[in-house]
């Protein structure tokens, strides 16, 4: 009862859960600076033009045979990761969207109900009925508390697009 009605009315509470959930699951203390990545688009752009380097030697006869179908294979599992990091990026952004959608939606409304009096006008059974949900929607959702800190699960069955 106490927790809804924090989510719902809290605003020092409803802030930093915003913060998690835009950090995409990541606690904002502990992010360290890292090295910033290429993105994936770039990678691919970079790739293709390796590729297309290969050919101009493999045609110019300045590579063998075995060279360019080595140098071929490596770029093709490259390019195969590339295009994995990207579906995966995109996945995870939409995922973000809706978690963080979702959530705004279950505060807007609990902040609309006065939780307590719903409680208290409610018998025994509807009580009940409402404990067990909120307990089974609870181990259903996509966030869980995890190493103190909120953490949205992510799904990694995305396949690559091969061309």
């Amino acid at each position: 009862m106490l927790g809804l009605t924090l989510v719902g009315r809290d605003e020092r509470l409803q802030v930093p859960i915003r913060k998690q959930l835009a950090s995409n699951g990541r606690p904002a203390t502990m992010t360290t600076p890292r090295r910033r990545e290429v993105s994936p688009a770039v990678m691919l752009t970079e790739l293709a033009d390796d590729r297309r380097k290969l050919l101009e030697l493999y045609y110019g006869d300045r590579i063998s045979a075995d060279g360019f179908q080595e140098e071929e294979r490596r770029l093709c599992g490259a390019i195969e990761r590339a295009r994995a990091r990207a579906t995966d990026e995109q996945h995870d952004e939409r995922a973000k969207s809706d978690l963080e959608l979702r959530f705004e939606q279950v505060a807007a409304i609990l902040m609309s109900l006065d939780i307590e009096d719903v409680w208290k006008t409610a018998d025994d059974s509807e009580k009940r009925v409402s404990s067990k949900n909120w307990l089974s929607e609870s181990r259903s959702s996509p966030i869980t508390w995890k190493s103190k800190s909120w953490v949205a699960h992510r799904s990694t069955s995305c396949s690559p697009r091969l061309d």
